[in-house]
């Protein structure tokens, strides 16, 4: 206990009978303030102590500091030191309705969104699906439901650290309302002076230079009875006790079993910061520290705790006269040597830092600008067109949300006030100006546009790569707005990348939240200029409309040296010069800044606001252009809003087609603007998406050309997810008015057929509804639904439009890897006969075609040759009523020699009945890393997994396929766990073996196709 305050305490208040009061009040507040604080290990396990021991502590410290000079403190001074240390901790204690109401509050959500800027944060992933207001979301970052409640507890501590100082003093003032700490609080005593106790608690967390600032403390209060006090004394010396406590049994080791193994890195950093103490003296003359840490991370921290020490000490050192009440109370001592050290091997390769790769900034900047990041110059104008239309969104809400119902806002098309917004204004102006090569001409690139403007507070985020993220103001007015609406802003590049096209940049703007008019002129970072910004204040003119105005002069060819004009877009301005350019007679052909109008334009096709461009050369006439709002119409096949697709708002569009080539006929769009995506595909449908939520960094690469890789899973789960919906809407919409039915009634069944297949409900009975209107699709030969009319009948694979339909057969089709009809259709033969099908290789229908011999004569009847053999070794579905084997010997032998075909190393499966092996099949719905070598039309047949790696990588290397004693070992392994029999490893390695000898000296010796086969086996034995 700090005896030598107390006894001084008890002493002054015997002087005279007004002083009884504080010792009455601190008599109380110290028997009660313990308990309270032994409750701030419950949200605060992973911490240090901050129980009455930290308290304590923190008296011993001051009463060390100060000496004899204790003698010399009034007896409010004497209080408040002694109340303070009690208090100052007291915002760590949290009751659960504060927890609630802090969930809802927009400095939480703001804090969340800091975090999840951080993905090198412990926390980030766990705040990364925090939602407060969902909670089904809460916990998605956590493994288990420890984790969970580990996580959380950790969450809600960070933030309310953060937040403890000010909690202190709100606590100090009211503590019955706060936390049910029933400290009297009478007229005995000023409640000015509780008031001047709670700031003083505050400022324990705030920096030296707010303790001495008008709106900090005050050096001098009238105190109790006769006496003075001195409020930014006590803080001082509160603040140094506090910072002094730092000795090796900091924390309590309970807590550490409570808090877990799995506690917070920056816990363990600090653990080991106390744990590290070696040396500690604090008396009246000097105070010196040395510790010797284990761990890199707890040396970093006990070098910045050690800093910290100094600063406050120099700070306080400096502006002593400001602070200290009397002379009587000396000076403080002298701060001696203050050393941190690394035991061990470890080594520090410049002291108090952390040893660790940096980049600089300027060299950023120089490969973001030399590294082709984007591949032209309109990828950079882009940019600065979504930040108009971000901005003008971002202002439309600001000044509507509050008036205008909830209904305006649930999608674009219904928010009528996007029609009324204004233009987003661009001008491509070819100016007299002589650019410094003479043949390139000077044209000034104006983007205008009534947003919201740019404040001085949010000129200070712009000016840093990334720095928009860290604007709260904006960010917190964003997170209210629909998610269709949101800002696409997440690198940060979109200003930064205008120095790619030009050194300098030009910025008129007024800002609808600070009313500011400014004038700005930014240079590159890596210019001459060095990133130079001139701000200048204009005069607020109140004609003058909200938004912002950036202006960009580039230099491009005076004539194009180069030109293309795509067959599908001859109604373009740059189609326009170019048609009429007289290589001769013209000194100008401005192609390049044409081709930028035309982007401008594109880019307007499907924004959210309306885009207009000027096109203003020197020697032709000016040219204007306006985009309309998309057409948002709810037909099949036009644009259908989805608020909630796997968690994202998408606008969709589809077509259902017969054509099997459609993976590169989707487009992909991010809030309007198209990028690459060739990861997703469904089959025998066209679909446009236009995602309208998440960030750009969410979805896209740095330059937004193309989908980021990690996004991948995500985006094909969003379009499922939105074909399903609309699709649903759609088949409601002709359930209702069976007239409306479209004109692709057919593909439309097959698309849905062919969805089924895969995905189950809800495509199955969307299938359902559309009976067997499929077989009405277009094919090659006779049509599918007489077919089915038959008792036998074949349908031919391979066949393209090019080549023709397949030789002897009824029906032909594409290839079966690209074409899901045939698989469609095998499947409803059974479903609806009751047949089977079996799969024959081409020679068993029609007459054998002979092996081509010699060499061809040129690369035309080259490539006729291979067109020939990859229809000859396409398998032909023999469709019968009658029960027959899944395929013929020959057809199994040519699969195999297509297996050995395909690029890359693969297993396959085969539907297999030959009862010698039944011991080799697996278990029903088992998932492998393997492809079918055919899929059976019966998915209950009895499958294996082949003891063949097929290895292949094109024309320049042998096919191989390998089935070695190691890899049989490990196969068997693997495989044992997921037969349906029973077996022991080594009855199915026997199993496996038997296999491999009858395919390789019996099966495959009898085919057409045995020396393929052998030089493939070989092949891999070699290798």
């Amino acid at each position: 206990m700090a005896d030598i305050l107390i006894r001084h305490l008890n002493k002054k208040s015997d002087e005279h009978a007004a002083l009884k009061t504080l010792t009455s009040q601190w008599d109380f507040d110290s028997k009660i303030i313990p308990k309270a604080l032994q409750t701030v290990g419950h949200l605060f396990p992973h911490y240090s102590r901050h129980d009455e021991s930290h308290s304590r502590q923190i008296l011993i410290n001051i009463e060390r500091l100060l000496g004899d000079a204790v003698s010399s403190l009034t007896a409010t001074d004497t209080w408040l030191l002694l109340e303070a240390a009690y208090w100052h901790d007291m915002g760590m204690i949290v009751p659960q309705q504060d927890i609630v109401d802090e969930l809802q509050s927009g400095d939480f959500l703001d804090y969340l969104a800091d975090l999840k800027r951080q993905p090198q944060h412990e926390l980030f992933r766990f705040a990364s699906s925090f939602d407060p207001s969902d909670l089904s979301k809460c916990f998605v970052g956590a493994d288990t439901p420890t984790d969970a409640l580990t996580r959380f507890t950790e969450l809600m501590a960070e933030w309310f650290r953060r937040k403890h100082p000010s909690r202190a003093e709100a606590m100090v003032r009211s503590p019955w309302a706060s936390a049910g700490i029933s400290s009297p609080r009478t007229e005995l005593m000023p409640a000015r002076l509780f008031r001047v106790l709670g700031r003083i608690c505050q400022m324990h967390g705030a920096s030296f230079d707010a303790v001495l600032s008008p709106e900090g403390l005050p050096f001098k209060e009238a105190g109790m009875a006769n006496e003075d006090c001195h409020p930014r004394f006590v803080a001082c010396l509160l603040r140094l006790g506090d910072l002094l406590d730092l000795d090796d049994n900091r924390f309590c080791p309970v807590l550490q079993r409570i808090a877990g193994e799995g506690r917070p890195a920056i816990s363990r950093a600090h653990e080991d910061k106390h744990q590290a103490i070696r040396h500690l003296r604090i008396d009246r003359n000097r105070i010196e520290v040395s510790a010797e840490c284990q761990t890199i991370p707890g040396y970093l921290e006990a070098f910045k705790w050690f800093d910290w020490l100094k600063q406050e000490m120099h700070s306080q050192m400096a502006h002593w006269q400001e602070i200290a009440p009397s002379r009587e109370l000396g000076l403080l001592p002298t701060l001696g040597d203050l050393t941190v050290t690394l035991s061990g091997e470890l080594q520090i390769l410049q002291e108090g830092r952390r040893p660790q790769f940096g980049v600089d900034e300027k060299s950023v900047m120089g490969l973001l600008q030399g590294s082709n990041l984007y591949n032209s110059a309109f990828p950079c104008i882009r940019e600065l067109l979504q930040n108009a239309v971000d901005a003008t969104l971002l202002s439309i809400w600001a000044k509507e949300s509050p008036k205008v119902t909830d209904g305006q806002w649930v999608s674009p098309s219904q928010c009528k006030l996007l029609q009324e917004a204004p233009l987003v204004r661009v001008e491509l102006i070819e100016t007299n100006e002589s650019a410094s090569e003479d043949d390139k001409a000077v044209w000034l690139l104006r983007i205008s546009d009534g947003g919201t403007g740019i404040s001085s507070a949010d000129l200070l985020h712009m000016l840093r790569v990334g720095g928009s993220q860290t604007n709260r103001a904006r960010q917190r007015l964003i997170r209210k707005m629909p998610e269709w609406m949101k800002p696409s802003g997440a690198f940060g590049i979109g200003l930064q990348s205008a120095f790619m096209l030009s050194e300098s940049i030009v910025i008129e703007t007024k800002s609808i939240f600070s009313n500011e008019t400014l004038k700005l002129e930014m240079h590159s970072p890596v210019g001459p200029n060095e990133g130079l910004v001139l701000v200048r204040r204009l005069a607020n003119d109140v004609a003058r409309e909200y938004g912002t105005t950036v202006e960009i002069k580039l230099r491009l060819d005076r004539f194009a040296r180069r030109w293309q004009i795509p067959a599908y877009r001859r109604d373009t301005l740059a189609a326009s010069l170019v048609t009429s350019m007289d290589p001769l007679l013209d000194d100008t052909f401005p192609y390049d800044a044409g081709r930028m109008a035309d982007e401008v334009m594109a880019f307007g096709e499907k924004s959210p606001i309306r885009v207009s461009c000027r096109f203003v050369p020197l020697a032709k006439e000016a040219v204007a252009l306006s985009s309309d709002l998309a057409n948002l119409s709810d037909g099949p096949s036009d644009w259908h809003f989805v608020a909630d697709a796997h968690g994202h708002c998408v606008e969709l569009r589809y077509r259902p087609t017969r054509d099997i080539n459609v993976s590169h006929q989707s487009r992909f769009l991010y809030r309007g603007q198209p990028f690459e995506c060739k990861s997703v595909y469904f089959p025998n449908v066209r679909f446009d998406i236009n995602l309208l939520s998440g960030s750009a960094g969410t979805w896209l690469s740095a330059n937004r050309d193309e989908l980021a890789p990690k996004a991948a899973e995500a985006i094909e789960a969003v379009v499922l997810s939105a074909l399903t919906q609309v699709v649903n809407a759609n088949m409601e919409q002709y359930r209702a008015s069976p007239s409306e039915r479209p004109g692709y009634w057919p593909e439309l069944s097959l698309f849905l057929n062919t969805m089924a297949l895969d995905e189950g409900e809800p495509w199955a009975r969307f299938a359902a509804e559309t009976g067997d209107a499929w077989k009405d699709v277009s094919v090659m030969g006779a049509s599918i639904r007489e077919c089915f009319k038959r008792d036998v009948w074949h349908l031919g694979t391979g066949a393209d439009h090019t080549s023709g339909p397949i030789e002897a057969c009824d029906v032909s089709t594409g290839d079966p890897g690209t074409d899901v009809l045939p698989t469609l259709a095998l499947v409803k033969w059974k479903e609806e006969t009751n047949g089977s099908v079996k799969i024959l290789a081409v020679d068993e229908l029609a007459s054998p075609v002979l092996d081509e011999v010699g060499p061809a004569s040129d690369a035309n009847e080259q490539f006729q040759r291979t067109v020939r053999e990859q229809r000859r070794m396409s398998p032909v579905l023999r469709f019968s009523r009658e029960a027959q084997n899944l395929y013929s010997d020959t057809a199994l032998a040519q699969h195999l020699i297509n297996a050995t075909r395909a690029t890359g190393n693969r297993r396959y499966l085969l539907a297999f009945d030959e009862p010698r092996w039944k011991g080799l099949v697996l278990k029903k719905d088992v998932k492998l890393h393997a492809s079918w070598l055919f899929r059976p039309s019966d998915r209950s047949a009895s499958v294996i997994l082949l003891p063949y790696l097929f290895a292949s990588w094109g024309i320049q290397s042998a096919a191989r396929v390998q089935a070695s004693p190691s890899q049989l070992t490990q196969l068997c392994l693997r495989i044992q766990p997921l037969l349906a029999a029973e077996l022991a490893v080594d009855e199915v390695r026997r199993l496996y073996e038997t296999l491999i000898a009858y395919i390789d000296t019996d099966f495959m010796q009898k085919s057409p196709y045995a020396a393929l086969w052998y030089a493939a086996r070989e092949g891999a034995s070699a290798s």
